[in-house]
């Protein structure tokens, strides 16, 4: 592992201590650092200072509930992207799972929670974060070049290895145009899917998710967008 690089954070949300200590030794094993809060105005306090890779979300919290704390994430640039996972002990309320897609869950999880589960999605969440961090710097390398720093070697350098890291990816790894169609896949998707990638370019991407996960997908699909687009 590279020492020199700050490792992606993650916020842990929940009233109970207890399930603060479950969820924070389940996420422990991954390349991260774990941070805690154990109220919606505790959340709001830490995402206002930073950004996270992903956040984990109480639903029914005293006071501020995870509804509305990630309602107000969702309003400030260091969260406006983020993926949120909700937790709850709740799995019949119809009504709370939908409101939490309004607001921006990616992901909605039934406690007790299972380990595998929870670490392989944040798992995944974690090396998206990475790429688009890897982005965001051969994006800034490649503007300085064009003002005049000779640093263009180094932004192809940048580039090559984020061509690198998207083709070796053995997760799901999509380009999708405006129309949310798929631009282009890696590697992944093959095994995923058993279909190979350039097959898949110009298929919708919502075709491929089942239809009872389509919403989460959505809307992850529009806070890119909007995020692109701002």
């Amino acid at each position: 592992m590279d020492r020199s690089r700050t490792r992606p954070k993650i916020l842990i949300v929940d009233d109970d201590p207890v399930v603060l200590r479950v969820l924070e030794r389940i996420l422990s094993e991954l390349d991260c650092a774990i941070e805690t809060a154990h109220s919606g105005t505790a959340a709001l306090a830490c995402v206002l200072r930073q950004e996270y890779a992903v956040i984990t979300l109480d639903v029914s919290m005293p006071g501020m509930s995870g509804l509305e704390a990630a309602r107000l994430m969702r309003e400030h640039s260091n969260a406006c992207l983020t993926p949120i996972i909700f937790l709850t002990g709740n799995a019949e309320d119809e009504h709370l799972v939908r409101w939490g897609y309004e607001v921006g869950a990616v992901d909605y999880l039934i406690k007790p929670i299972n380990r595998l589960v929870l670490a392989t999605k944040v798992r995944l969440f974690l090396e998206l974060y990475e790429a688009r961090k890897s982005m965001e710097r051969m994006l800034s390398r490649s503007a300085a070049a064009v003002d005049g720093d000779p640093e263009d070697a180094e932004m192809r350098r940048a580039a090559t290895e984020y061509r690198l890291l998207l083709e070796q990816s053995r997760n799901i790894v999509l380009r999708l145009d405006d129309d949310g169609c798929i631009r282009w896949a890696s590697p992944g998707v093959a095994s995923a899917l058993g279909r190979e990638p350039g097959a898949l370019v110009g298929t919708a991407f919502l075709e491929l998710v089942p239809e009872a996960e389509r919403p989460p997908v959505h809307t992850a699909i529009e806070l890119a967008r909007s995020g692109s687009e701002s």
